[in-house]
């Protein structure tokens, strides 16, 4: 992988997520590309919950080895980040529904 790759593929995951028009739905900030896994698009947003009722406010969603998607959600609070809850093997075109029933945040009115 050439050392910009990664800013593609989280260029990819953020236009398959909605881009900003999703982005603004949930307050989306400090939105960046990591080189995690093969790629990844790290986000904090305002505040959902998980289906276990674990409060979260930031996302990550890496491309993995299998060419679909994994999704941490993670509650951020003073730079410190806990990991509430990972789903794996998620399809580009289940990437916004996993995101909203996951949350309870809508990315489309």
């Amino acid at each position: 992988m050439n050392e910009e790759a990664h800013v593609d593929v989280a260029m990819t995951i953020y236009s398959q997520f909605g881009g900003n028009h999703s982005m603004a739905m949930i307050s989306g900030t400090a939105v960046a590309a990591t080189k995690e896994q093969n790629g990844t698009l790290r986000f904090k947003h305002m505040e959902g919950k998980t289906s276990e009722d674990k409060v979260i406010n930031f996302t990550k969603i890496s491309l993995n080895s299998m060419n679909e998607y994994d999704i941490t959600f993670l509650h951020e609070q003073q730079g410190l980040y806990t990991e509430q809850k990972t789903l794996t093997g998620i399809s580009a075109d289940n990437l916004q529904q996993v995101f909203e029933d996951e949350t309870g945040l809508a990315l489309s009115l």
